[in-house]
């Protein structure tokens, strides 16, 4: 058993947080839901954990309550926990992806 803190809406997002999100989207006009991208080859409708500072950099540094707010217009909540988890259960990423992110905490 592995013991894990969920955050709450006061709590302060760090780099190496875990964050999933709760809804998911399905393509096109079936009821097949993709978890990679068509397109860029990227993870979509999430449904493993992934470290916020590659999935929500800018919000480092913010509070969960601030990040679910903004969220709230797109339809989509989110959870976050602090902890560690087993491999299975993280999100690969591209190097692309992680690229990306390391720019934007660079700022």
């Amino acid at each position: 058993m592995i013991t894990i803190q969920m955050l709450e809406d006061q709590d302060v997002i760090q780099p190496d947080d875990l964050v999933r999100q709760l809804s998911l989207m399905y393509e096109g006009q079936s009821d097949y839901l993709m978890t990679t991208s068509t397109y860029g080859g990227g993870p979509i409708n999430r449904l493993k954990w992934v470290q916020a500072k590659y999935n929500c950099p800018f919000w480092v540094g913010k509070t969960v309550g601030t990040f679910n707010t903004a969220m709230e217009r797109f339809g989509s909540g989110y959870e976050f926990i602090r902890g560690v988890v087993p491999a299975a259960h993280l999100e690969r990423l591209t190097a692309g992806q992680m690229e990306i992110a390391n720019m934007i905490l660079k700022r």
